[in-house]
């Protein structure tokens, strides 16, 4: 309703004039009206309507409205009826007339204390009473709008739309470095549509001279990438494409498909023209660093420094816009470099270029003034190394991932400390040791003569013993004894050979390499290895 009353009011004094043409334009037979009628309301749009808003606002009946209304709406011309249409607007009718709505929501916006005319709302004695709202301030109230509403139905306005000062910016670094040249029929791309850019190509056979975007961050695009036939299905040529006679796969983590919409805009690049196209769209920081060598991200920047189209990336103040306060950045692409940018990439850094809003809109607690920008813009025209400005070759940003193997780096050395626990190698250490400290080295040297005091042992492991009987008393419980599998293990001669011989070949070790420390390993386990043969 509020773009619908600024149409309105634009339209306004140009009504009758409008009517009459309309008249004499059918009396005339004559079909094709639209020049003509534009021509008589002095815009780009028109309302053959005989009704007002101002007409409206006296129905009290509310099927009469409804229906005048209605006519009202139908008279506008058909650019505006792409409008109307896209708001979804003639749905909510119903609704408003029978809640009895529709007169009060007309009357508030025809509010003597609201001015949404291009025109300013002069006292009696000529004096202004309210200003005239230009094209910026209406831009800039309606965004407001949105973005709190949205706001109250839990939605994200940055989702929406884009802070004006960030779009001139974005105009402004696009169409200076080529002012001079630009022909009147060049082609613009801005990103936005109703359905997903990613799974739906609306241009699949077109380039753009001028392209536009500032596409969501952080989202995930899981449901278009299973509608593109997922990783391995997919076969869209803007993200399958061949780079130095291979294909590279620019399929992003479906977390974040940002840098897909940039793959998007590329793929529409016009080359074809002297000037070629250019592209500048908005980005946060993940963009700069997200996914390993050889993964999408990291493939699509190489995708585009190799192809020497990246001009620039300016890092923007914080809490630029309204949904977000991180940090964001303007990608700047031409795939028809100036010759002194070429193989180049500048970084400008306008972080502290901004001016404090009075109030928050949102997150949104700064903006670029005209000075500001005009500041960014004239860093980027000179094209040379300031504080704020750093100029690198496209090879700095490039890096290959290799796998480096270190020789491993260890202090060795055999302690007789070392050595005693290999005595218990076998496992069951704590039995083992009590077994050891009970029967001694023939454990180890004459198993054949302890085997039945060592089966005995065990078989009376884990019983009371006299004092805990009396500590505990008659009815404390008997304590398990050993498991037959764990039992039999013991009782292997093998084992505790094995572990003996461990023991014995390892003292010999230590006699022979010393007992010093090794700063490398390598050289110690050389000189193990030298020493075991002759144990073999």
């Amino acid at each position: 309703m509020f773009v619908l009353r600024r149409l309105d009011a634009v339209l306004e004094p140009t009504t009758q004039a409008v009517l009459e043409t309309k008249e004499m334009l059918d009396k005339a037979g004559i079909t094709e009206q639209r020049a003509a009628l534009c021509g008589a309301s002095g815009q780009a749009f028109f309302n053959t309507s005989k009704f007002t808003l101002r007409d409206l606002k006296a129905r009290a009946n509310q099927q009469q409205l409804k229906a005048d209304f209605e006519a009202y709406l139908d008279g506008f011309s058909p650019n505006v009826q792409d409008v109307l249409t896209n708001f979804e607007f003639r749905n909510t009718i119903p609704r408003l007339s029978k809640a009895d709505a529709l007169g009060t929501m007309i009357a508030k916006f025809l509010d003597p204390d609201i001015n949404l005319s291009p025109n300013p709302v002069l006292n009696g004695d000529g004096t202004v009473k309210h200003p005239s709202m230009d094209n910026h301030s209406m831009g800039t109230v309606f965004e407001e709008l949105v973005r709190k509403f949205n706001e109250e139905n839990n939605e994200e306005a940055g989702e929406h739309w884009t802070p004006r000062d960030a779009v001139e910016l974005m105009a402004n670094l696009l169409f200076l470095p080529i002012a001079d040249f630009i022909e009147s029929g060049s082609n613009l791309l801005v990103g936005g549509a109703e359905w997903s850019t990613l799974s739906h190509d609306a241009f699949p056979s077109m380039v753009f001279d001028f392209e536009v975007s500032n596409p969501p961050y952080g989202k995930s695009w899981k449901k278009d990438l299973e509608a593109m036939g997922g990783k391995d299905g997919m076969r869209d040529p803007r993200f399958k494409v061949m780079h130095n006679g291979e294909e590279l796969n620019l399929v992003t983590r479906s977390s974040d498909g940002q840098l897909l919409f940039l793959a998007n805009m590329v793929s529409k690049m016009n080359g074809k023209t002297k000037l070629g196209s250019r592209i500048a769209e908005v980005h946060n920081g993940s963009s700069l660093f997200t996914g390993d060598a050889g993964q999408g991200e990291s493939n699509i920047r190489c995708w585009i420094i190799e192809n020497d189209w990246l001009e620039a990336i300016v890092a923007l103040p914080l809490n630029m816009f309204y949904n977000t306060g991180i940090a964001t950045y303007i990608w700047v692409l031409s795939n028809k470099k100036a010759k002194n940018r070429q193989g180049k990439v500048q970084l400008i850094d306008a972080t502290q270029w901004f001016k404090p809003l009075r109030k928050n809109l949102g997150k949104k607690n700064c903006e670029l003034s005209p000075e500001d920008i005009g500041r960014i813009c004239a860093v980027f025209m000179k094209f040379e190394e300031t504080e704020q400005s750093k100029i690198f070759s496209n090879e700095a940003f490039g890096y290959r991932k290799i796998t480096v193997e270190r020789p491993l780096r260890l202090h060795s050395q055999i302690t007789p400390k070392s050595i005693e626990t290999l005595r218990f190698a076998s496992g069951d250490e704590d039995i083992r040791t009590e077994l050891y400290d009970r029967f001694g080295d023939e454990l180890f040297t004459n198993f054949a003569k302890t085997r039945s005091e060592l089966e005995q042992a065990l078989a009376d492991w884990g019983a009371n013993d006299e004092g805990e009987e009396e500590d505990e008393g008659d009815n404390a419980p008997a304590k398990k004894g050993l498991p037959e599998k764990k039992k039999n293990k013991l009782l292997d001669a093998k084992t505790w050979q094995r572990d003996g011989r461990l023991v014995e070949v390892a003292t010999a070790l230590r006699q022979e390499i010393g007992g010093d420390v090794f700063d490398d390993h390598n050289v110690f386990r050389d000189k193990v290895e030298a020493n075991l043969k002759s144990y073999n």
